[in-house]
């Protein structure tokens, strides 16, 4: 259930607006949102869209199948999503995210590089290369 609530400039007090849509409007505008729409904004370093579009080349190259399929907004998306969890484990580790992910990516890029990667091969490389990473720079 969605509300509005607007507050005064002046005093605390507030008032509701006056046309809350239903609820099942907001569960139907829910269902068809875009996907990219569901998953948090990413609070990544200032690399975060170069990095996204390395990775979505990856599977350009190595996976054109699956890239052809999906799209470009559909993979970046979930890489994305793949790279806040990184981002999350290195936080979890102590590690500051900011200075660790272009080791990570370094590592990552020498793995695809010399033996190529599959859209689902994708979590486990970058989740040894987070690990690799902490364990070595951190």
């Amino acid at each position: 259930i969605v509300v509005q609530v607007r507050y005064a400039a002046v005093t605390s007090d507030y008032t509701p607006a006056k046309s809350v849509p239903p609820a099942d409007v907001c569960l139907h505008s829910l269902l068809h949102m875009p996907l990219s729409s569901l998953f948090p904004t990413p609070t990544l370093p200032m690399l975060h869209p170069f990095l996204v579009h390395l990775v979505c080349s990856w599977i350009n190259i190595h996976d054109p199948v699956f890239f052809a399929v999906h799209g470009q907004r559909d993979i970046s998306v979930t890489v994305a999503y793949l790279f806040e969890l990184a981002s999350g484990l290195l936080t979890n580790l102590q590690c500051d995210p900011n200075h660790f992910f272009v080791p990570m990516m370094i590592y990552c890029e020498r793995f695809v590089r010399t033996a190529g990667i599959k859209h689902n091969q994708l979590f486990n490389l970058l989740l040894a290369s987070t690990a690799v990473t902490a364990k070595f720079w951190g």
